[in-house]
């Protein structure tokens, strides 16, 4: 509205319903998303319903389509010491979509391209290794291909 100064424009949650989400972010010890602990617009528990019976917020059921494609041949075991045993590999992915998500992300910063395998992780959440500098994607992902495959180590293709 103009009036808020940019400490209240940047402390507004989304209210989305009541049960699941905030007025303004504050801490929230137990989120399944260890990042947003500290200052969250979620409350504990947003995520079960969604992990439990594919039904987020009880408006977006994810299986909503019978015939959705089935990832079986794309799992395979995982090849690092994160607390996961399988991944996903060489998914198919439309062209078209790397390009519309490489176009919308392009004037984003990361310090890696990999963000599977390529962040420091010793404090439980993602951190950029030190001596890595904060780049563009551009810099990391030339292409939008190179994007796609890179982002979440060859995942998709």
């Amino acid at each position: 509205q103009g009036t808020d100064s940019t400490d209240n424009y940047l402390n507004k949650c989304m209210l989305l319903i009541p049960e699941y989400s905030k007025k303004t972010p504050s801490p929230e010890p137990g989120l399944e998303c260890s990042t947003f602990i500290g200052n969250s617009c979620c409350k504990k528990g947003v995520t079960l319903p969604f992990m439990t019976d594919h039904i987020w917020q009880n408006i977006t059921d994810y299986p909503h389509c019978p015939q959705k494609a089935a990832l079986g041949p794309w799992i395979e075991l995982a090849t690092h010491d994160l607390p996961v045993t399988h991944r996903f590999k060489n998914i198919p992915i439309c062209a078209s979509v790397c390009d519309k998500w490489y176009k919308a992300c392009q004037d984003e910063y990361t310090c890696t391209d990999n963000w599977y395998i390529g962040f420091n992780m010793t404090s439980g959440i993602n951190r950029c290794h030190e001596g890595t500098q904060c780049l563009k994607y551009p810099e990391h992902f030339p292409t939008s291909k190179s994007f796609c495959e890179k982002i979440w180590d060859y995942s998709f293709k």
